[in-house]
């Protein structure tokens, strides 16, 4: 029986990111910038740039973050050389010759001083091409870290700020341990959007403990009050290990139950579509034309580099001096005992990355060896169809026919399945001269239905 359980956080659960092997990447000899290959279509994708640092440990967080004692022992010179580092050589190693997006995520990172924001874009507009009309740069924000830093981002280059409101009930912002009010965060919100009207984006919690529909709507109907273009509506996740989960396994709250968050989110897309934001992705609503370029590309299956600490990158290996090598000396660094030759990189071939999670390591690796990847995958053929089929899939496109050609998918492999008649009978999914999408109920039954899509490419 299928059922509305987490659809917003499908995608944890069915595309593991394919990081098993400890292995390094490439040391450059020469970081002057891409190597230009000989081809007709440009090589383009975006950034994304891992700021680790937080003020304070949000209860519900369980991602790559660090807290200093201060702002002042974060050694901010040492940490943007590194950024600097090591996209020149993750961009040398992708042959990346355009990029369409930077996004600063974290960690917290409206904490970053804009001039080094701005010495980190001067760095890659050097070495690619950018489309200065369509070039998005996305900076995380929280609401009383960008208040007094707001005019000087813009100046620095951010174009687009993703703001952190989470909640607008007090006491929900102190059991998530947020450092700001609701007061606070639509004052933010409401400065943000004066400054960045088309391109602020708000961020929001739901399935919070004590939760109830009627508050829930209450806060959507305030914060579309603000003419906002772009929200992201996000279902709490408990992780374990974190201070709520603790406090829920102990008894001590609890959280909605799976009719209740379902629910939630029910209403929350009746009411985003009355108000023009239409769901173009499971936990992203937009008025069309507005929606986020960084995460379209990634959902689209695109390539984009992972830079700093525990970032993420998925791209192609079209320039490996010296990987053997390198490999070898990373492996040393980190203890680690591998099969360098079994390990070298080929040109051309798909990779997902992580890099060094910890700030210190990561930094001393870079500075060794011009970059701190942690862990590589090559992705299989097969692996890369799944990945873009589930992450196509959470999106009001679907799986386009353009797309399903580039992964070398026929769609009728996937609509023929018996499985997925079933589903389509269901009206859960549909099919037209553009590909296979979900419904809007499927949409909202994705962490059901996509598993099922899934098994039926399986040999």
């Amino acid at each position: 029986m299928l059922n509305c359980r987490g659809a917003p956080n499908v995608l944890k659960s069915l595309t593991p990111y394919y990081l098993q092997l400890k292995n390094q990447g490439t040391r450059l000899v020469n970081n002057d910038g891409p190597l230009r290959a000989c081809h007709d279509k440009t090589i383009e994708g975006s950034i994304y740039v891992h700021w680790p640092y937080c003020a304070k440990r949000c209860s519900y967080c369980n991602f790559n973050k660090y807290i200093p004692k201060s702002l002042d022992h974060v050694d901010h010179e040492r940490m943007i050389k590194a950024l600097n580092t090591e996209v020149r050589t993750l961009i040398h190693l992708s042959g990346l010759e355009k990029v369409k997006s930077v996004f600063f995520g974290g960690g917290t990172p409206s904490l970053m001083r804009p001039k080094d924001v701005k010495s980190f874009l001067n760095e890659i507009t050097l070495l690619l091409d950018v489309d200065s009309a369509q070039f998005e740069v996305t900076l995380e924000a929280n609401p009383n870290d960008i208040r007094e830093k707001l005019e000087l981002f813009q100046e620095c280059g951010v174009n687009r700020v993703s703001l952190g409101v989470q909640a607008l009930v007090d006491q929900d912002l102190k059991q998530l341990n947020r450092d700001h009010s609701a007061e606070e965060g639509l004052h933010a919100l409401a400065q943000c959007l004066q400054a960045l009207p088309n391109s602020t984006s708000c961020d929001l919690i739901f399935g919070r403990p004590l939760q109830t529909l009627q508050s829930w709507i209450l806060e959507l109907e305030t914060i579309l009050q603000y003419g906002l273009k772009h929200i992201s509506l996000y279902q709490l996740t408990v992780e374990r290990g974190t201070p709520l989960w603790k406090d829920i396994n102990n008894g001590v709250i609890s959280i909605p139950n799976d009719d209740s968050m379902a629910d939630l989110y029910d209403e929350a897309i009746r009411i985003m579509a009355q108000a023009g934001l239409e769901r173009y992705e499971i936990s992203n609503f937009a008025v069309p034309g507005y929606e986020s370029i960084h995460n379209s590309l990634y959902w689209s299956g695109g390539e984009y580099l992972g830079i700093g600490p525990g970032a993420h990158g998925r791209f192609r290996i079209r320039n490996h001096d010296n990987e053997a090598r390198s490999v070898r000396a990373c492996d040393q660094m980190a203890g680690i005992v591998s099969n360098v030759a079994a390990q070298s990189s080929r040109g051309g071939e798909l990779q997902a990355r992580v890099q060094t999670l910890e700030p210190e390591p990561w930094m001393r690796e870079v500075e060794v060896l011009s970059h701190g990847t942690r862990k590589i995958q090559r992705v299989s053929d097969e692996d890369q169809r799944a990945m873009v089929l589930t992450t196509t899939l959470r999106t009001r496109s679907g799986l386009t026919c353009e797309v399903a050609n580039q992964i070398q998918l026929a769609l009728d492999d996937i609509w023929n399945q018996p499985s997925c008649v079933d589903l389509y009978e269901l009206g859960l999914i549909s099919r037209d001269d553009l590909g296979i999408k979900l419904t809007s109920k499927g949409l909202s039954l994705a962490d059901s239905v996509l598993p099922i899509i899934l098994n039926a490419l399986e040999p």
